[in-house]
């Protein structure tokens, strides 16, 4: 009968403890580049609607194939406030490791050179990247913003297609009495 009550007080514990969320969103990053101000992710852009996070860094394929793809939706959106497209970038080994923020100013600012970007481009260290849970590079992630704040939506890992995008912004349009834009 104790062993009941003790796993019976714990399960209970357990069951009223808050979930744990997918991703800590006291993450800053630094920006928008060439700048070095921290910023919290949840200040960006703050009448859009819908966010797209891109994560990408130099030396990495995926994140080179699919800047097109990134450049179209950035054209798409470009006069429409309420869906933000917003380049994090880092070293690539960053992901995996500790690296001093100014190694991942030089790899972001590598990158720009070699591929521009039509969007705001803010850099990540290892500690936001942490916070995002991130695995590598590239990964993108759909937020969309509440009363409450960011809610998550989506973590698209590897490259991404300007039609994948859209195609989940319009699934939210279905799923949403709040509906926005996707082109």
């Amino acid at each position: 009968m104790k062993h009941f009550v003790l796993l019976f007080i714990l399960g209970f514990f357990v069951a009223c403890q808050k979930p744990k969320l997918f991703i800590d969103y006291t993450a800053n990053v630094y920006g928008p580049f060439p700048k070095q101000e921290r910023i919290d992710i949840t200040h960006l852009k703050p009448k859009a609607k819908i966010l797209v996070f891109n994560f990408f860094a130099p030396g990495c394929p995926p994140c080179e194939k699919e800047v097109p793809e990134l450049r179209k939706l950035a054209g798409m959106w470009k006069n429409n406030p309420q869906i933000a497209l917003i380049g994090i970038g880092s070293d690539l080994a960053a992901a995996a490791e500790e690296i001093a923020l100014k190694d991942a100013y030089a790899a972001v600012e590598k990158f720009k050179k070699q591929f521009p970007l039509p969007y705001p481009i803010y850099v990540a260290d290892s500690t936001a990247l942490k916070k995002f849970r991130l695995t590598g590079f590239p990964e993108t992630f759909i937020f969309t913003r509440t009363k409450k704040g960011l809610r998550f939506e989506r973590k698209f890992i590897s490259e991404i297609t300007a039609v994948q995008i859209t195609d989940f912004i319009e699934t939210l349009n279905r799923t949403s009495h709040r509906p926005y834009q996707a082109y």
